[in-house]
């Protein structure tokens, strides 16, 4: 071997595969992004809630008070700062701000994965996966890009930061910063408290006390805030019928995020008690319900492993948003209606999955996991590409101003906010 090519071999191995990796995950969630947003990412759009509640009246807030806006009795942070930075510019670029805003935001737990990955054992294969799954599982449509939803992608990153290893360093105080961030962003992040506390009391050590401390804390807030305000139902159901918090479980937790838009739907139906109380549909919803236990048993056998955390988290993600989702709970009996409350946990199953699947070095079981994850990815095709329809908002925005509209169309079609350009509103609380 000549000097030459000798140099060359070390300065290529200076570049390490994990960067090397890593630039290449951050390539794929761009291209999956683009996919996902490509009717919308150039004008932007609002959602929902987004424009017709916080837009309306964090707009007629002074200064920087939208940032304690209170939306159904409790504080969605990010939500609020989202918004607010979007009053700031000509209400024609505003939903540019919240889409492009939001959807940095929602990085964050996934860059938490891309760049952690080895710390939880899971390979570059494996997380090109998580990163595919993040924008095409059935719930994502309706969470990705917008602010409302952005208390589930922090649900998300604390999640992410309970199973991890303990940190330490500098990597401690910005794990710090973002579970408080999780804990503010709303409710369901601070609703994984048991485990950070399980966590702490487990590893015996000073940090995990502390991100107990974080979480603590905002849950206390949040509380209060909802105590302050009346403990409002806001349209929730206060008791779940057992069998519909199971079959909601079965549905949108296990079978969805697993076979697909396309498929899940076939699926679901086949197995719904609640309109088919027929002796092969309790034999489908049993077995679904096996093998789900069968891969809990699979995976506590190894006794206290990240995959094993990533279920619990999952599974108690899924639980708490059945148990607080808003309105008849029979519709999350399906795989469209109400996904959004299952995105965390449905990631966090998958990253289970993902991490209790045997490293195989055999060539005939190694090709069998292969044939899986790309059978898998095949029938993801059709979510990566999925969204929910609206209007395009310049022509929205130029309709409502030449007709001198007090409302403008926003997405999902059918809502509607009050025209920025048509007066000041009066702020709701």
């Amino acid at each position: 071997m000549t000097t030459r090519q000798t140099i060359g071999n070390v300065l290529r191995r200076s570049v390490s595969t994990p960067a090397r990796e890593s630039a290449v995950l951050w390539v794929a969630v761009l291209l999956c992004s683009f996919v996902k947003m490509r009717a919308y990412w150039q004008h932007g759009r609002f959602w929902a809630e987004e424009g017709r509640d916080f837009f309306v009246d964090i707009a007629a807030r002074d200064g920087g008070h939208g940032l304690l806006y209170v939306f159904n009795g409790h504080l969605e942070f990010m939500t609020n700062l989202v918004v607010l930075c979007s009053t700031l510019v000509d209400p024609q670029r505003a939903p540019l701000v919240t889409t492009w805003f939001s959807w940095l935001l929602q990085l964050l737990p996934i860059g938490l994965l891309i760049h952690g990955r080895r710390q939880v054992g899971l390979s570059f294969g494996r997380a090109l996966l998580f990163v595919l799954a993040a924008a095409a599982i059935p719930q994502s449509p309706e969470v990705w890009a917008n602010s409302i939803n952005l208390h589930f992608h922090f649900a998300l990153l604390a999640g992410l930061i309970a199973v991890l290893p303990s940190p330490s360093g500098a990597q401690a105080r910005l794990f710090r910063v973002l579970l408080l961030g999780a804990g503010l962003s709303g409710i369901p992040a601070n609703s994984l408290l048991p485990v950070f506390v399980a966590r702490a009391v487990r590893a015996r050590l000073r940090e995990r006390w502390i991100q107990v401390g974080i979480l603590a804390a905002t849950s206390a807030l949040q509380l209060g805030l909802l105590v302050q305000h009346g403990l409002t139902a806001e349209g929730r159901d206060v008791v779940t019928d057992p069998l519909v918090l199971w079959l909601a479980l079965l549905a949108q937790h296990v079978v969805s995020p697993l076979l697909g838009i396309k498929l899940a739907g076939h699926a679901i139906l086949r197995f719904n008690l609640l309109v088919n109380d027929s002796p092969a549909s309790w034999a489908l919803a049993l077995a679904v319900s096996a093998a789900y236990v069968s891969l809990w048993v699979l995976v506590v056998k190894r006794r206290w492993t990240t995959s094993a955390w990533c279920l619990g988290v999952a599974l108690l993600l899924a639980v708490f948003c059945v148990l607080t989702s808003l309105g008849n709970r029979v519709v999350l009996v399906s795989a469209e209606t109400g996904g959004r409350y299952f995105y965390a946990s449905n990631l966090l199953l998958l990253l289970g999955v993902l991490l209790a699947i045997p490293k195989v070095t055999a060539p005939a079981p190694r090709r069998t996991w292969r044939a899986v994850f790309v059978l898998w990815a095949l029938l993801s095709w059709h979510g990566l590409r999925n969204y929910i329809d609206g209007p395009a908002w310049p022509e929205a925005w130029r309709q409502a101003r030449s007709a001198g509209a007090g409302q403008i169309a926003i997405w999902p079609r059918g809502w509607t906010m009050a025209n920025p350009g048509a007066g000041d509103p009066e702020p709701r609380n």
